[in-house]
């Protein structure tokens, strides 16, 4: 079996001194992994890609992505290793309105230092496998929010990471736009055997997964395989449920 590509051990995020934003998780993540993250407002799910990816540093514990720890690197060396290493996709587009979709997809190309033939060649590529070759010449505005994320996602992609953390990449999307977002880390995850991982609150976009997690007030509370539901409806049954327990269980610990 393979080893881990992101550990976290004993992970913590603590704002304003006591506010416990992740409080103490442990986590293996092992290479072609499609997992999602579930939980409600406050439970940590953004917290916890954004210690992943390295954009804010843990309180306490340790990250670990390909052996290396990101809180002890240099903010360039950081910089560096995010860019090459890892993807990363929000709910706002955050593509650069006065680029068109081709330039705002080559940004990290050339700033890798690619010379432009090459960037063209690879954002092109990309765009061709995302279904998005005809809007290459549009600026953002101009694109519905389904063909923004896919410019984003491109732009994530462009220097091949093993890894791609999405947060919340559906919440501004239509349905139909978003079952194609799911189909499409679906398959770069089967076929290209990427690490994705994946926060949502929607169990139509949790199932397409093959792992879920779930959070509450900081800590994980459920780790189980998307095999064991039947569809969408089941996996937020079982959600609720997991939630609904824990909540449970904390009450009765308080009244002890």
């Amino acid at each position: 079996m393979s080893s881990s590509v992101i550990r976290t051990l004993g992970l913590k995020k603590y704002f304003s001194g006591q506010t416990k934003a992740l409080d103490g998780v442990d986590l293996d993540v092992r290479a072609g992994e499609f997992i999602a993250v579930m939980g409600a407002s406050g439970s940590g799910k953004s917290t916890l890609l954004h210690l992943i990816a390295g954009l804010t540093r843990p309180t306490s514990g340790e990250v670990l992505i390909e052996g290396h720890d990101p809180a002890g690197m240099s903010d360039n060396a950081l910089t560096r290793f995010r860019r090459r290493r890892i993807g990363l996709v929000f709910q706002r587009f955050n593509l650069i309105p006065h680029l068109t979709a081709l330039e705002n997809i080559m940004i990290p190309l050339l700033a890798e230092g690619k010379n432009r033939k090459n960037a063209i060649k690879r954002a092109s590529e990309l765009a061709g496998t995302l279904g998005i070759t005809g809007q290459l010449d549009q600026f953002p505005d101009t694109l519905s929010g389904g063909e923004q994320q896919r410019v984003t996602l491109a732009r994530a992609l462009s220097l091949d990471p093993a890894i791609l953390l999405a947060d919340e990449p559906t919440g501004n999307l239509d349905s139909l736009s978003s079952q194609r977002i799911c189909e499409i880390l679906d398959r770069l995850c089967r076929d290209e055997k990427r690490i994705i991982l994946l926060v949502t609150h929607e169990p139509s976009v949790a199932v397409w997964s093959k792992r879920l997690l779930i959070l509450k007030d900081g800590r994980l509370i459920a780790d189980r395989p998307t095999s064991d539901f039947q569809d969408a409806h089941h996996l937020a049954a079982a959600y609720q449920q997991a939630v609904e327990d824990r909540s449970d269980k904390k009450e009765r610990k308080c009244a002890e």
